[in-house]
């Protein structure tokens, strides 16, 4: 019971997102939230971040194409004329209706229109797919069965005591993507994620196929080099291709529907982790150890291709910036890029 209690504890002190009591019009509160999120920092020097997100917010209300124009035109005029006694640069009014009324009164039909926004569509498919890729790089199933799979395989050190060395090459690592991210980038995370899984796969595959030449030319190396790929599998997958969707889901999707978004990716994710945990033994029991690591080799080198093809960096933007990337584009902006 000791971790869950700190862990209670722990985030009882976190205040609300700053976006979300934008979103309720609590304006105080949201720049006392962004000051403590940034190292209990002054209103000061919070100001422009501060401003940027007001005024994120109130572009994600939901608004005919008349009121947009309408709030084109306030800010261009408040921007004129500083609000007495703000910190913050003068870009929306300190009394700004930032609520999400306007969206609360929408009805359902409305709702799951909004919600079919390509903003929205787009990132929740790639969010999905890299997840399932997650979940086919072999890694999920392994660290379910570990014991047994290590059994199965020859480790050269006991299972249990093996499980315990993976556990906590889990844990360090995890510690180590959250050092790295901001220098290395989500993208290049699960591009690294991605090829590691894709190349420890089919490594795993070609030593059970032909365990026998292994055995013979590295004698009781061989087992340590099987256990090394598995190893190699855990690192690659845990630094990327399983935490970064999670990270994705609080900057990807625009503010408007994000608790939709986020909470159907989810689920999806719980419903896949039931799914791979449930049939990981039947299939190796049908391909074999060296069959169903080739199978998920295989998909983690598809798997590369595509997150270079349409994973982007958010690492460093705006969340509005994060938006515009999946917003489609008018043919007077394709025009001029």
């Amino acid at each position: 019971m000791l971790f869950p209690t700190l862990a209670f504890l722990a985030i009882s002190q976190i205040p609300e997102t700053p976006m979300w009591l934008l979103s309720k019009n609590r304006m105080k509160e949201a720049e006392k939230a962004l000051c403590w999120l940034r190292g209990w920092v002054s209103k000061e020097e919070v100001a422009e971040e501060f401003a940027q997100l007001v005024q994120y917010s109130k572009n994600s209300k939901y608004k005919s194409d008349d009121d947009k124009k309408k709030l084109q035109m306030d800010l261009i005029s408040t921007a004129k004329q500083p609000c007495g006694g703000c910190t913050r640069p003068p870009i929306v009014p300190c009394d700004s209706n930032t609520g999400d009324d306007d969206y609360a009164k929408l009805k359902l039909h409305e709702k799951v229109k909004d919600l079919l926004r390509p903003e929205i569509l787009k990132p929740m498919s790639i969010i999905i797919i890299v997840n399932f890729l997650y979940f086919t790089s072999g890694f999920p199933g392994f660290k379910t069965y570990m014991v047994l799979l290590f059994q199965r395989v020859h480790s050269p050190i006991d299972p249990n005591w093996a499980s315990v060395f993976v556990s906590t090459s889990i844990i360090l690592i995890h510690i180590a993507q959250m050092v790295a991210v901001k220098t290395i980038g989500k993208r290049w995370m699960t591009l690294i994620s991605s090829f590691g899984a894709a190349v420890a796969g089919l490594a795993i595959g070609v030593h059970m196929s032909f365990q026998g030449f292994f055995d013979e030319t590295f004698g009781d190396l061989s087992n340590w080099l099987l256990f090394t790929y598995f190893e190699i599998l855990t690192l690659a997958t845990v630094i990327g291709l399983g935490p970064v969707p999670w990270m994705l889901m609080s900057e990807i999707f625009p503010f408007r529907g994000r608790s939709f978004a986020s909470g159907f990716c989810a689920a999806i994710y719980y419903a896949a982790s039931f799914f791979a945990a449930k049939t990981y033994l039947s299939t190796l029991n049908l391909f074999g150890v060296a069959g169903t690591y080739y199978i998920f080799g295989t998909i983690s080198a598809l798997g590369l291709v595509y997150v270079y093809l349409y994973l982007p960096e958010t690492e460093g933007l705006t969340l509005e910036e994060v938006e515009d990337i999946y917003r489609p584009k008018k043919r007077s902006e394709v025009k001029n890029l």
